[in-house]
């Protein structure tokens, strides 16, 4: 996510189905780069295919490249690619990132994880001050019962809150965080 688009804006290529991002990385990374590299231009599911007929919940758990109804595919629905601010809340090159990004008066946060596991502390100083904010987060966890393995919550926030990220090696996280009082 440091090098690419250096030059100004390119497209992103989100293969969220594909089998190579089991080996290189995680769903949830997946989603955070959604975020975290700048692209107007968002290809998702370039080398997924469409179901065949409508998919049941399990239908597809042997079939790594269909794309499916998982809970998280919501966010693909909702994320902007074009932002009003941006705020880097942790950057070390080649090690781990986190980006912040306004629309509006809804903030989208993305964390990319580098090869080796950590945990990440973020503050919520940037919200505005006497908000209350609703924050959907999406997580890798083998626990959850689903082909991507993602994990969401909700929490509420405001600009004291704080949060830590277990991270494992070439994994991520995401937020959308919308204001509840405006």
């Amino acid at each position: 996510m440091f090098t690419r688009s250096l030059a100004g804006a390119a497209d992103n290529t989100v293969c969220y189905y594909n089998s190579r991002v089991e080996k290189m990385g995680s769903h949830a990374s997946q989603l955070a780069k959604t975020v975290c590299i700048f692209s107007p231009l968002q290809f998702l599911y370039w080398y997924d295919k469409a179901p065949a007929a409508p998919v049941k919940d399990d239908a597809l758990w042997g079939d790594t490249n269909t794309i499916g109804n998982e809970p998280e595919l919501e966010f693909f629905n909702n994320v902007p690619t074009v932002w009003d601010e941006t705020k880097v809340l942790v950057g070390e090159i080649g090690e781990i990132g986190v980006i912040a990004r306004r629309k509006g008066n809804d903030w989208w946060i993305g964390g990319i994880n580098g090869q080796t596991a950590r945990t990440v502390d973020l503050d919520f100083s940037f919200l505005k001050e006497g908000a209350n904010y609703s924050a959907k987060i999406y997580t890798d966890d083998e626990m959850v019962e689903t082909r991507t393995r993602v994990k969401i919550e909700e929490k509420e926030l405001s600009v004291g809150s704080a949060m830590a990220f277990d991270l494992k090696a070439n994994n991520g996280f995401t937020m959308h965080i919308q204001q509840i009082n405006k």
